[in-house]
């Protein structure tokens, strides 16, 4: 169980870090995060991931012993519009639905 990230190592996939340069994340405005995330939660959607938050940014990933593997960044609190990708899937096509209600992630 991840309580908090003292002491747990920052891992980004080739994935993460090609979203953090998109997103204009630097690697500091991340390890500030990570120093102090606002909340870290367990994905409902995918077992095993946790995203943990704050300032804006938002980690995905697995925590294994000593360490937290990003697979993906976003910004926090951000409704962005699905990509087309995304509409392949149950999950996506739902998404995209309430993306274009305004309702959010739900």
């Amino acid at each position: 169980k991840l309580k908090t990230t003292e002491g747990v190592t920052l891992n980004l996939t080739k994935h993460a870090k090609k979203q953090a340069k998109a997103k204009g994340f630097s690697v500091s405005d991340i390890l500030d995060m990570w120093s102090h995330p606002d909340n870290i939660v367990r994905s409902r959607s995918y077992p095993g991931q946790w995203r943990v938050c704050g300032g804006g940014i938002c980690l995905v990933g697995v925590h294994k012993r000593k360490s937290f593997i990003v697979i993906t960044i976003y910004v926090d609190q951000e409704l962005t519009p699905p990509r087309p990708d995304q509409l392949f899937t149950r999950r996506g096509r739902r998404y995209a639905e309430r993306y274009s209600n305004g309702e959010g992630r739900g």
